[in-house]
């Protein structure tokens, strides 16, 4: 997958003059549409691949984009050297990318893209004031150069490593081009320090908006589309003795599980945030023996404890079949119960999820996601009945909020060492549970629909049903 600071240079500049003060009387924009290609060797990861292929459209639309601010900054006497004018289109070039797709070339994977380059002319002048004078060409320059070199020594490596036959030279080859990966990144990072170092304030204050939307609009699209609910055949049965104590219960079984694509929507606000990729747990059908499990729970699960206290329960009724005490079976849970709380725990699959690695960021987040709430719903088709509803608790989201240990309620964290305290998993297995609603004999009459939602916790209504969830 693509990184996040790969889309372009601009993304780190991109908001460093559009709060300022229109200097220029009339901005124009130009567009600019490129292509390449680029063919995966042995030894490369794939999101280096994707990084290569998009700093070659890239290089060549900035090539364009540098023939047009010449122009542009002629016209009204910018007095700027070669490197400034480069250095410019480079930082008022946002980049879009229009399509891109993989195809299999003989033993090797090709990969094509297509990218969008927008200049506008009205952050010239202002990104011309921060840099002239100073260091910043000189230094894009370098940096655009050693793009150009690590591009060149891994063909030569992939080359060797393509006509070198097994061993000890071929590995030392593959070394070769991880090498470079590892030099490729740290030339981005410092293509990003670079830029951020004539950032203007009014340019922070809309960088962090736009972060703020980002993450906005990945809640949004999470409550919609992040999880997949599995609703079992809904049943009632009476209970009660007598016409004025019989009641229904109403069950409700549900499977909720995340769905295909809530990494990828978690990995795409990863790129324009800074974070990292989210990638799946591999399957475990292909373990063939225990001490293959062993390895695999090591790496990929994580024990997730729950602590639930008497306020998180007041109106609800949850009942957690657990598994017997020491039994250590894998996907499941088990927990304890006192007068001042309960605990549960589940080992399951798991990965971290950083969206950012800037903290206040990452802490908007986990807060964002702490307060989405599932909520189960049944209405009725007579117009007097109020649709009776209830809101499901912190221990059935696939996507969960840590506060580490000792955070405030509902308390969440991991059994296992993190370097920070704050962070969100995405838990990959599906938990199943069960809904019940008490009715009585004249609304299970009048039932209409189950419907199931996620909304944000000020909006969750009233618990009024018992949730149980079972073994998984």
């Amino acid at each position: 997958m693509l990184k996040p600071h790969l889309i372009s240079t601009a993304l780190f500049v991109a908001f460093l003059v559009c709060l300022a003060p229109p200097l220029i009387a009339h901005a124009e924009t130009k567009i600019i549409t490129t292509e390449a290609t680029y063919t995966m060797g042995d030894g490369e990861t794939p999101s280096f691949a994707e990084a290569q292929v998009l700093q070659r459209a890239k290089q060549i639309a900035l090539e364009q984009a540098g023939t047009y601010v010449e122009s542009y900054t002629k016209v009204h006497n910018y007095d700027l050297t070669t490197d400034e004018i480069q250095t410019i289109a480079g930082g008022v070039m946002t980049i879009e990318v229009l399509d891109k797709s993989r195809a299999l070339v003989g033993d090797g994977l090709k990969l094509s893209i297509k990218i969008k380059a927008t200049v506008t002319t009205d952050k010239m002048e202002e990104l011309a004031r921060r840099i002239k004078g100073k260091d910043v060409a000189e230094e894009y320059k370098k940096l655009q150069a050693e793009y150009a070199k690590l591009s060149r020594e891994v063909e030569t490596w992939k080359d060797i490593a393509q006509k070198t036959p097994q061993g000890p030279e071929r590995d030392a080859a593959l070394d070769q081009i991880r090498e470079r990966e590892r030099a490729f990144a740290r030339v981005q990072q410092n293509e990003a320090a670079l830029f951020q170092r004539v950032v203007s304030g009014q340019a922070l204050v809309r960088e962090a908006l736009d972060d703020k939307a980002v993450i906005d609009r990945l809640i949004e699209s999470i409550k919609k589309d992040g999880h997949v609910v599995e609703m079992g055949k809904v049943r009632s049965f009476p209970i009660g003795v007598g016409d004025s104590k019989d009641r229904f219960t109403l069950t409700i079984p549900i499977k909720l599980k995340p769905s295909a694509i809530l990494a990828n929507l978690l990995t795409d606000a990863a790129r324009s945030l800074g974070g990292d990729e989210v990638r799946a747990p591999p399957p475990t059908e292909g373990l063939k023996d225990a001490r293959a499990m062993l390895k695999y729970m090591e790496t990929y699960t994580k024990e997730i404890i729950y602590e639930l206290d008497g306020a998180s329960t007041e109106n609800t009724h949850i009942a957690v079949k657990t598994s017997p005490k020491g039994a250590g079976y894998y996907g499941i849970y088990s927990g304890s119960q006192s007068p001042y709380g309960s605990t549960y725990a589940l080992l399951t699959d798991a990965t971290l999820v950083r969206l950012s690695h800037t903290r206040t960021v990452e802490e908007y987040f986990r807060n964002r996601i702490q307060k989405l709430v599932f909520v189960v719903e049944v209405s009725f088709n007579t117009p007097g009945f109020a649709p009776m509803s209830c809101s499901v608790p912190f221990i059935v989201n696939r996507l969960v909020s840590a506060t580490g240990r000792g955070g405030a309620p509902p308390k969440f964290f991991v059994q296992q060492k993190a370097n920070e305290d704050t962070f969100v998993l995405l838990l990959f297995k599906a938990i199943n549970f069960t809904v019940e609603f008490d009715l009585a004999p004249y609304m299970a009459r009048k039932l209409d629909r189950v419907t199931a939602r996620w909304v944000e916790k000020q909006d969750a209504p009233s618990d009024v049903c018992r949730i149980i969830v079972e073994n998984n």
